[in-house]
């Protein structure tokens, strides 16, 4: 007999085009900077999510749009090879999301992006049976930039709140300073902030600070990321 799933997560975010050029160092206002290569991956924080999930046994189901173009075809191939079903990613007439990534030797990451068909996903082409005997839901800050994606996050979010299923969050850099996701946090039940994301959301300027004023907003639990420095949690 093969064993089931150890459960099923749904995720509603972002599926972009990644391409990563590392440089010595980062051009000032007006000058250029060659790489000497060039790193093309499949990013965006939910589809990295469902790469790891996939890697411990858990059945991911993803909910996202790309563009009807080359790079869509590509972004739905590389899902495919990640074991990441397709039956929930629509496709637009728009450009998939490409993120330009420009790293330097210290690690420090400089992104350039487009968002594109991302922000067309739409709740009611979702097909049925997407939250069905789902345990968890993990949704990007992303989706609430724009409509129609952020009326589909927000169907999502009140949909598993209706069943009794989890939801995480995880901020995003460009949706942390969103007057509409602050409005998300107190439906959540785990909130993933980097710290430059807690400052923007709570106003402090102190991790310990912002991990407080974050949590006596979000009801369940709060992991702030520090990169090398581990994480701080509360909840």
């Amino acid at each position: 007999m093969t064993p089931g799933p150890l459960a099923r997560v749904a995720l509603l975010g972002d599926v972009n085009v990644d391409v990563t050029l590392p440089v010595s160092r980062f051009p000032s206002p007006g000058t250029e900077e060659l790489s000497a290569r060039l790193y093309l991956s499949l990013g965006g924080s939910v589809v990295h999510t469902a790469r790891w999930l996939r890697a411990f046994g858990v059945e991911v189901r993803l909910a996202g749009c790309v563009g009807n173009d080359p790079w869509g075809d590509w972004a739905l191939e590389e899902l495919g090879r990640a074991g990441i079903g397709t039956r929930f990613i629509q496709r637009a007439d728009a450009t998939t999301g490409i993120i330009f990534l420009v790293v330097e030797p210290d690690g420090e990451r400089t992104m350039l992006g487009a968002r594109g068909a991302n922000a067309r996903l739409s709740a009611g082409e979702i097909p049925d049976g997407w939250l069905d005997g789902a345990d968890w839901l993990h949704l990007s800050g992303y989706a609430w930039l724009r409509d129609p994606q952020r009326s589909a996050a927000e169907w999502a979010l009140n949909e598993a709140r209706r069943r009794g299923i989890p939801v995480s969050l995880d901020v995003g850099m460009g949706a942390a300073s969103g007057a509409a996701l602050r409005g998300v946090l107190p439906r959540v039940d785990l909130l993933l902030p980097s710290w430059e994301e807690a400052r923007r959301l709570s106003g402090r300027g102190d991790p310990v600070e912002a991990l407080g004023a974050l949590s006596a907003v979000v009801p369940g639990r709060v992991l702030i990321k520090l990169g090398g420095e581990g994480c701080l949690v509360q909840g």
